[in-house]
């Protein structure tokens, strides 16, 4: 006879996106993994993107062979999103609230060289539903997005060159310059993407209209 007891662990996650990453080491045998989030679904989807796409940069730059000195800081994302000790306390303070909160340091290699970080192989997106069970999730890059807005058509956000495009129902589409990741999370996340737009976009940031 089995009799469920006391409950011994409770769910890791409840509603939230969890990513797994896997690294091998060049010296040292074996592989390890990291658990990044976790990540509010909508308020922190941009972020979660970004270190996805910051993650797909990683894996395949070295996927033909890496040697124990090359190194991932030229590749865009690595420092904010896996090396914040290699940044100075003004610049990590400067970082989103999310990358502060969900950034890690990357694995060091055991035996390797001093410095000697593992090579990133995988990664896997998962979600926690609010009872704590796992599922793996599909990622696709988000290029454009339609809005329910009586203004707006369609949004899209480059968070590498913190470029905010925005195509009008009117027609006209607009190109907004430097806007932090943040902005277009709440802009996003409102409940009026028109009027957030004209209160905390238009009049603050530098645009150009596309050809």
């Amino acid at each position: 006879m089995f009799t469920v007891q006391n409950k011994v662990e409770k769910a890791k996650f409840e509603d939230r996106y969890v990513v797994e990453v896997t690294g091998t080491f060049v010296s040292s045998p074996g592989e390890a993994m990291l658990i990044m989030g976790g990540f509010v679904p909508n308020k922190d989807d941009v972020f979660l993107g970004d270190l996805l796409d910051t993650l797909e940069r990683l894996v395949n730059v070295y996927k033909y062979g890496r040697q124990a000195t090359d190194e991932y800081y030229h590749i865009p994302g690595y420092e904010t999103w896996f090396a914040q000790s290699s940044l100075t306390k003004e610049e990590v303070a400067a970082l989103p609230e999310a990358i502060q909160k969900y950034g890690v340091e990357w694995l060091a290699d055991p035996t390797g060289l001093p410095g000697s970080r593992a090579t990133f192989s995988s990664y896997q997106l998962y979600y926690y539903d609010g009872e704590g069970t796992k599922y793996e999730v599909a990622y696709t890059p988000e290029q454009m997005r339609q809005v329910s807005s009586s203004m707006i058509n369609m949004i899209g956000y480059d968070a590498k060159a913190k470029k905010l495009r925005v195509v009008f129902l009117k027609g006209g589409t607009y190109v907004y310059s430097n806007v932090e990741a943040d902005v277009y999370q709440e802009m996003v996340t409102s409940p009026s993407v028109g009027k957030y737009f004209l209160a905390n976009i238009k009049p603050h940031y530098d645009f150009e209209k596309e050809a």
